[in-house]
């Protein structure tokens, strides 16, 4: 799906950005003001297809480490799907250049690619993902 109508109010997000705000541990005021702004629809989040599956496998991973009950990563699914973010599928291509020229996994380069391609900003808790696509 492309995504249309993007001004400075649209952001592209990560799994990071995503599991910091459903992990009530490491939510923080800021990640609060933004899902807020998200929720009223003043702030819009993209991100790529990706996305979803990342999430689920963060909500696992906390199952197994026995930092979620196995309720909570329910909880945490359906409070991720409210967030109806729309999903695009970066350019192939692009994700591949960044991937090799950064040396990073093509799951990260996937949010890199759709941030330069709608001249957007990546939120994300990855310092060296957000330095990337910084200097990106």
């Amino acid at each position: 799906m492309k995504i249309e109508n993007m001004n400075n109010n649209t952001f592209v997000v990560d799994a990071s950005y995503i599991l910091s705000y459903l992990f009530s541990d490491e939510r923080n005021k800021k990640i609060d003001q933004m899902m807020h702004q998200h929720q009223k629809q003043k702030v819009r989040f993209i991100s790529t297809t990706l996305l979803p599956y990342e999430v689920m496998n963060g909500l696992k991973s906390a199952f197994l480490r026995n930092r979620l009950k196995k309720e909570d990563v329910q909880t945490g699914c359906q409070a991720f799907l409210l967030l109806s973010i729309p999903l695009e599928i970066p350019t192939w291509s692009e994700v591949l250049t960044i991937s090799l020229n950064k040396n990073i996994s093509s799951y990260d380069a996937s949010y890199v690619a759709l941030a330069r391609k709608n001249k957007l900003q990546l939120l994300t808790f990855d310092k060296q993902l957000k330095r990337i696509a910084k200097n990106t």
